[in-house]
């Protein structure tokens, strides 16, 4: 079994029930949560960012807007999250059957400080980063959760999904 996190981004969020069913059809979905974007969690979940103007980019574009984050699960999760989600910055270069591609806003590249930034409906992780953002996820969202159903787990247990 593989664990991957997802992220509906605010420029889709009114369609993030449709964007779920669709997830679903292929994936568990273990978890989600809406929340309004912060840049302490962006820098986060965009830790691994080779370049620092892009996750500046990022975490501009997209703090204080309302996004859905979750947690998926399946044999080869992190792979078919990709192929459902699409593979390519700009929602029009992708498939025309993944969620950029049909999820994508109507103006789908920003010039923000002389560079390009490519909108899209929806993060998912890469291959190199999905446990991490799991546990990330874990770490942020639900261990409220966990205290109040009583379920005896700690942070380093989380590691078992290593």
């Amino acid at each position: 079994m593989e664990y991957s996190l997802f992220m509906v981004k605010p420029c889709a969020y009114e369609k993030k029930s449709e964007i779920l069913e669709i997830i679903a059809q292929k994936l568990n979905i273990l978890f989600t949560r809406d929340i309004v974007l912060d840049e302490k969690l962006l820098n986060k979940l965009y830790k691994n960012d080779k370049n620092s103007t892009f996750k500046k980019i990022n975490t501009e574009q997209l703090k204080n807007g309302k996004a859905c984050i979750g947690i998926v699960a399946g044999p080869n999760a992190i792979r078919e999250l990709i192929k459902i989600c699409g593979d390519k910055p700009l929602g029009t270069m992708c498939d025309k059957q993944t969620i950029r591609y049909r999820y994508s806003p109507q103006k789908d590249k920003l010039n923000i400080g002389n560079e390009i930034f490519f909108m899209n409906a929806i993060h998912k992780s890469d291959k190199e980063d999905a446990i991490d953002d799991v546990v990330l996820f874990i770490t942020e969202f639900l261990q409220e959760e966990i205290k109040k159903c009583k379920i005896d787990c700690t942070l380093e247990e989380s590691n078992e999904f290593r």
